[in-house]
């Protein structure tokens, strides 16, 4: 019986275009995306898409928010998960093979369904509760003892439990103290449709550098933009184009005015979803500099970025993680540098100019990359096949 039932509790993940969250909204559709490809018949129920538009368009809980309206959020996520959890179940039913759920804080709407029989597996793209701790631009919560108990037990509970990175199934193995056969690898990937027939938004005439992304601290786009300020010295007339929203905007836009770069990097903000294809299409390199660590551990993030911009036929300029050592052949679908290193970051750009005939070909390979073997329909086959296997040696029966 391939019936899926796909939940997703957060009220700010949505996949409509005015949502703010760009990566998660392509996470999930690319993720529906690839159990329909794969025969399944999937029932959505995603609380963002059932909110009204100023939920999921820039109403983000930010870290200087105040306590009374951080705890106005935490009610409000524990209070929609109780009715969501249960209306849900009255909307899907239990006719389904399995539930699928990407988890987002006090949020286990899976929960109902398991106890009627039906395997749980459950999706975690990062670990809130340390986050939340560590990370000031990402503590939007109240309640933390309580998220942090919550979203244990979710991994303890939950039949399968899927992560985007190696590093990350560390994490939460050690968190949780689970066992790590029940947590499954699954790197991001991407839909090649979206990257088809593009029209390219281009800004500046000269060699353009873009990025896409939330803009935050380990992003490292003040080391990329110091780069180009020294590298300018030599004649190496970079320009850049920085697409997305976050605490470090401001900073960084100061940061082009001071180092007399401003004519030189344009930040546009948030961009509707569906012109981002466009806006990549009009870059000549991607970048994907993301810092040695995250939250006091080891980068645990699978770059959607790097995904699209190699679908949208662009070489990749990235820091040498677990993605981009996959992804990534150096002079031949882009170039590697070592996190943290400026001297590297500069190598690396040098190299790139002076090899810029070679951008279009470059792109054209890192295209092939993609199509061989980064896509939703591939990601989401393999894993239901390992999900599979899986769940039989836990007495479950294959879902025919």
């Amino acid at each position: 019986m391939k019936r899926l039932g796909y939940l997703s509790g957060s009220p700010r993940i949505s996949t409509r275009l005015q949502a703010e969250e760009h990566g998660p909204a392509c996470h999930v559709a690319g993720t529906i995306n690839g159990f329909l490809s794969a025969g399944w018949d999937v029932f959505p129920y995603i609380v963002g898409d059932r909110m009204p538009t100023r939920w999921v368009a820039g109403s983000r809980i930010r870290s200087r928010a105040g306590a009374m309206q951080r705890l106005a959020a935490d009610l409000l996520r524990i209070g929609l998960s109780q009715w969501h959890g249960r209306n849900a179940y009255r909307e899907l039913g239990e006719n389904l093979g399995w539930v699928y759920e990407r988890y987002g804080v006090f949020q286990s709407l899976g929960l109902v369904f398991q106890r009627l029989g039906i395997p749980w597996i459950l999706e975690t793209n990062t670990p809130f509760s340390l986050e939340n701790e560590r990370e000031i631009s990402r503590r939007s919560v109240c309640f933390k003892s309580a998220a942090q108990a919550h979203e244990k037990r979710a991994y303890q509970r939950c039949d399968a439990l899927v992560v985007q990175t190696a590093a990350l199934k560390d994490i939460v193995v050690d968190f949780a103290r689970i066992e790590a056969g029940k947590v499954f690898v699954v790197p991001n990937a991407v839909e090649l449709l979206r990257f088809s027939d593009l029209a390219p938004i281009r800004k500046f005439s000269a060699p353009t550098i873009g990025f896409v992304g939330a803009l935050r601290r380990w992003q490292a786009l003040d080391q990329l933009i110091r780069a180009l300020r020294d590298l300018s010295r030599e004649e190496i007339a970079y320009h850049l184009v920085v697409i997305g929203e976050g605490e470090k905007k401001r900073e960084w836009q100061d940061l082009s005015q001071t180092l007399g770069m401003a004519d030189r990097v344009l930040f546009t903000g948030s961009v509707p979803a569906g012109r981002i294809p466009d806006w990549i299409a009009g870059f000549d390199i991607g970048f994907c500099g993301q810092a040695g660590t995250v939250a006091g551990c080891p980068m645990y993030f699978s770059p959607l970025k790097l995904y699209e911009y190699m679908a949208a036929a662009k070489p990749v300029l990235a820091s040498a993680h677990g993605d981009a050592l996959r992804l990534v052949i150096p002079e031949t679908t882009g170039y590697l540098f070592g996190p943290d290193s400026s001297s590297e970051l500069a190598s690396a750009l040098r190299r790139a100019w002076h090899e810029r005939g070679s951008w279009p070909a470059m792109g054209i390979r890192a295209r092939q990359v993609i199509e061989a073997g980064h896509t939703w329909d591939i990601r989401i086959s393999d894993v239901i096949a390992r999900l599979q296997d899986f769940l039989q040696t836990k007495g479950f029966p294959a879902v025919v």
